[in-house]
């Protein structure tokens, strides 16, 4: 028998299983858990984050595809060290080292350095602001006078 024909209908009812379940919540616990998916400590699927921003009553502003990531406005801010986001993006994708997601949002007209300082996230060997939660990363970049902070899930193999 092939146990592939098994296992993908089982995890598909499990993510809309997940997916129902996020629907489910009330926009407060929907934004603090995006707050924590930015700052990895709640693990998701793009479904799932999808999911998440429709409870928080946030929209899509750009579908997802082979070209673009998933971007999201949010009416009610998520708060992330303190400060508030309302623009966040979804991004699949892979590396040399296999599958990866990459759940990120902005402060506007935040500066890097004091997202840093809220944060306690310091700079990494290369000068980049990187830390590593298990084997995800939560990073800070600065772009054009705002500050992303930028989950990337399973970025490491697990131990």
């Amino acid at each position: 028998m092939n146990t592939t024909r098994l296992i993908l209908p089982l995890l598909a009812s499990l993510a809309g299983v997940a997916t129902a379940h996020a629907e489910n919540l009330d926009q407060t616990e929907a934004l603090t858990r995006i707050g924590q998916v930015l700052t990895c400590k709640r693990v998701v699927s793009p479904e799932q984050f999808d999911a998440l921003v429709t409870a928080a009553k946030g929209q899509a502003t750009v579908q997802a595809s082979e070209l673009s990531d998933a971007e999201y406005s949010l009416a009610q801010p998520v708060e992330v060290y303190g400060q508030p986001i309302t623009q966040l993006t979804a991004h699949a994708a892979s590396d040399g080292e296999g599958d990866f997601n990459e759940f990120s949002g902005m402060f506007k007209g935040q500066r890097v350095e004091d997202i840093a300082k809220l944060s306690g996230i310091g700079k990494d060997d290369l000068g980049h602001y990187t830390q590593e939660v298990g084997n995800h990363d939560v990073s800070l970049r600065g772009d054009s006078g705002s500050t992303y902070v930028a989950c990337t899930q399973d970025k490491r193999p697990a131990q």
